[in-house]
């Protein structure tokens, strides 16, 4: 059983909890959504086993997207999505929890000039039940 949707789940759950990312984390935005916003992005799943267990390593990518002029509300956002995931418990279903770090975070300007956008990326491990 593929880890992904429990654990885009889980990590929307987690998000929507936080004070400020409430209501602007999505999977796909709403045409018409007002920025700054989150979106769970991409997921890289590779099987990590052992004799006795079958594992997976994720490395998951969350997108902020602004148009503030500069990159304030890209760093506010990415500060909170590193405060509710990084050495967090995810809640993943099917799945035994081990553990969510951080590994990066990467700030851009679009090509359009005007939108800033954030890539955070957290490797979660998981074990099987």
């Amino acid at each position: 059983m593929s880890a992904s949707g429990p654990l885009q789940t889980a990590i929307f759950v987690k998000l929507n909890a936080v004070a400020g990312l409430t209501g602007k984390v999505f999977d796909e935005v709403p045409q018409g959504t007002a920025y700054p916003f989150a979106v769970i992005g991409q997921d890289t799943i590779t099987e990590m086993g052992t004799d006795d267990s079958t594992g997976t390593n994720a490395l998951v990518q969350i997108h902020t997207w602004s148009e503030y002029a500069g990159f304030k509300e890209i760093n506010d956002m990415q500060a909170l999505i590193f405060g509710a995931l990084d050495r967090q418990v995810l809640a993943v279903s099917g799945w035994h929890f081990v553990s969510c770090d951080f590994v990066q975070d990467i700030k851009l300007r679009d090509p359009d000039g005007k939108t800033r956008h954030g890539v955070s990326e957290y490797r979660v491990l998981l074990d099987t039940l």
